[in-house]
């Protein structure tokens, strides 16, 4: 095994407000199949199955969360808001607020291709950790590790205040003015390899700029410009 692989960084465990008895659980969370894959030599494990253990300790908290923190909700209101809060989209914006996706070990074309800011990158790694933290310490401290770093998410969840279908509501925004607004999507650009490739779209309100966003799929660079948009537009 990679002698070094073991080691992630001291201060990531201080920004996620959990120290692990086992250091090489929280690297393997941080480990991508792809870095895995080109130091297979070393037998270096992916976080895959962390990741599959950390999505069931993940509904679970969230689920318990919601059932404590409003009575009043019904079953099809707690797993509306659940899926909000558990879904890829609000685990990249947990991961970017610790800083995950400069720890993560990537391969290089992973790496070369922005690997790091990826939202399924970033959310698989997120279920991965909080896997690595019920193996090192047990549910107690996986889920308050899960509600520590998802609590703002949450809590916007709980007050209806969590959208994710970012262009639904920018067009309804913008056909709500008076007069309506004219909007536009743009396709700024497509890099990488076939297999790998980056769109970069633009969102243009009567012409004018408002947000631009990349991502896997043109659909995918289209809410992360409507986001941007909307963050212009309303940024409370």
């Amino acid at each position: 095994m990679d002698k070094g692989w073991n080691r992630p960084p001291l201060d990531f465990e201080r920004r996620i407000g959990y120290s692990f008895t086992d250091k090489s659980l929280l690297a393997q969370a941080l480990t991508h199949s792809t870095y895995a894959y080109e130091n297979r030599a070393r037998k270096v494990p992916d976080n895959e199955r962390l990741e599959f253990l950390g999505d069931s300790i993940l509904g679970l908290a969230v689920g318990r969360a919601l059932f404590d923190d409003d009575p009043s909700l019904t079953e099809g209101d707690m797993t509306a808001m659940r899926a909000l809060v558990v879904c890829e989209q609000s685990l990249a914006e947990a991961a970017r607020r610790i800083g995950l996706g400069k720890e993560l070990l990537l391969g290089v074309g992973e790496d070369r291709t922005g690997g790091r800011d990826k939202d399924s990158n970033l959310s698989n790694a997120m279920e991965a950790l909080y896997g690595a933290a019920f193996l090192d310490g047990g549910y107690d401290h996986a889920s308050a590790l899960v509600l520590r770093l998802m609590r703002d998410i949450l809590d916007r969840a709980l007050a209806g205040k969590l959208v994710r279908d970012y262009k639904s509501r920018l067009i309804e925004w913008a056909q709500a003015c008076v007069p309506p607004r004219k909007i536009e999507f743009v396709l700024a650009k497509e890099t990488g390899r076939e297999h790998e490739r980056i769109f970069t779209s633009r969102v243009e309100l009567d012409g004018e700029l408002y947000g631009e966003g990349t991502g896997r799929s043109k659909k995918e660079s289209e809410q992360a410009a409507s986001r941007e948009a909307l963050r212009r537009l309303a940024p409370d």
